[in-house]
């Protein structure tokens, strides 16, 4: 006799996210963005737009988008083949599951890849229905225009509607964000959190001819010199 071995909706939607704080989700989401500039091999400044209060968590870049073709095959499996990757910032897709299912129950992905549109739906019925695994998904055969991916989070689970609402959380998040991307928000993106433009570290190698020299010491041990 068989024996059923099929996951449940729970596993995914509560299970998987206990380990992460909501920081380190929205980090999960950022990496999203900007492996997909990386994807993308583009080259002009873009920026990154967090957007979030009590009600909804909306993230939105303009990296270039998603090819509606690769979401089936990475957007929602669970890892990703290492024979298909190129250089991302991000480690597994495991990242953008357990990202949106920490936040809310009614969730909208949208991707614009300047010449197909598409968007998937979650919501509480989906997230309930044990016998149904397939995703809402739509696709237009044309384009808004501008490359983007927007993820919009309803229903926010209220630890979280609480915490995105503290007054220290935005200093908090800012700070990460400065920690984990300064190299990328030096030069290639914006990052804005609530319209405040997240801060980077200023990295230059100090080098002056005149004040700063090669140093040069020998030393003799015991015949050996050094």
């Amino acid at each position: 006799m068989p024996i059923n071995a099929r996951p449940t909706k729970a596993f995914f939607t509560k299970t998987l996210v206990k380990d992460i704080h909501v920081i380190d989700a929205i980090l999960d989401l950022v990496d999203n963005s900007i492996d997909s500039y990386l994807k993308n091999n583009l080259q002009d400044r873009k920026r990154i737009l967090i957007r979030f209060d009590d009600k909804q968590f909306i993230i939105e870049d303009n990296c270039g988008g998603i090819k509606k073709e690769k979401v089936n095959e990475h957007v929602f499996r669970f890892g990703e083949a290492t024979t298909d990757r190129v250089r991302t910032i991000g480690v597994y897709g495991i990242g953008l599951k357990r990202s949106i299912f920490k936040m809310g129950s009614d969730i909208l992905i949208e991707s614009d890849d300047g010449e197909n549109y598409f968007s998937i739906k979650i919501d509480k019925t989906w997230i309930e229905d044990e016998n149904n695994w397939e995703l809402d998904f739509a696709s237009e055969d044309v384009s808004g225009g501008t490359p983007m991916t927007r993820i919009t989070i309803k229903d926010l689970f209220q630890p979280i509607s609480e915490e995105l609402t503290n007054a220290v959380f935005q200093n908090k998040l800012l700070e990460r964000i400065k920690n984990t991307y300064s190299i990328f928000t030096e030069e290639r993106v914006d990052i804005e959190i609530n319209s405040a433009k997240a801060d980077y570290y200023d990295f230059k190698f100090l080098y002056d001819t005149e004040k700063f020299e090669p140093f040069h010491k020998k030393a003799d041990i015991d015949g050996v010199e050094s």
